[in-house]
């Protein structure tokens, strides 16, 4: 587990969707490979900003686009990928 910590240290901002960024490959290995989850819960541009990183590294297993639309989808709705966004 890492910790995204934006506020702690306003001189070394971490982000969810940075430390994520570092990781495409464990993401896809996670959910496919481990039958893992994915639980994001936060405000409305965080969740944003850490989609369009799951998306990409759904983009970069299926290698098409189309694909990882429908995939993202498909997890979504079979609660692989759960999403809890507020504000």
């Amino acid at each position: 587990m890492k910790l995204a910590q934006s506020r702690k240290d306003p001189n070394n901002k971490q982000y969810v969707q940075n430390i994520l960024e570092k990781d495409l490959d464990k993401i896809v290995s996670h959910l496919f490979s481990e039958n893992g989850l994915i639980y994001i819960c936060g405000g409305s541009s965080m969740f944003k900003d850490v989609n369009a990183v799951i998306f990409k590294a759904l983009t970069i297993h299926t290698k098409m686009p189309y694909k990882a639309y429908s995939l993202s989808s498909e997890l979504k709705r079979k609660r692989i990928i759960v999403e809890e966004v507020f504000g």
